[in-house]
């Protein structure tokens, strides 16, 4: 989304080519509506993903298999939860990558987050 938006693109334009490409997904395609109206509703806290994937990346390490992009997602999700949005879920993370990158990503600017 960062990405496209960045060159010029629109977000429908974005998740379009996301839903037709290698992205294309059961989770993008269930998102894609909601984030294309900028609708981050809470449907799962970012605190119980955080603690998910931890239990993953638990199993991953006693089946001594790696989990690669898990890790990452895990520790995006841990993220949110320092910077006191465990109760936000895609909104948060979003959030918090906009402040660690010190610019927007594609929250409006009259958007307003409410914990």
């Amino acid at each position: 989304m960062t990405f496209g938006e960045a060159v010029g693109l629109d977000k429908a334009k974005v998740l379009d080519i996301l839903a037709t490409g290698a992205g294309d997904s059961g989770v993008l395609n269930a998102k894609k509506e909601k984030v294309a109206k900028e609708d981050f509703s809470v449907q799962f806290q970012s605190a119980l993903i955080y603690k998910d994937l931890h239990y993953l990346e638990g199993l991953a390490f006693d089946l001594k298999r790696p989990l690669f992009t898990g890790s990452t997602v895990k520790e995006l999700y841990g993220m949110t939860l320092s910077q006191g949005r465990g109760d936000a879920r895609l909104l948060g993370l979003i959030l918090g990558l906009e402040e660690i990158l010190s610019l927007p990503v594609f929250i409006s600017e009259t958007f307003k987050y409410l914990p």
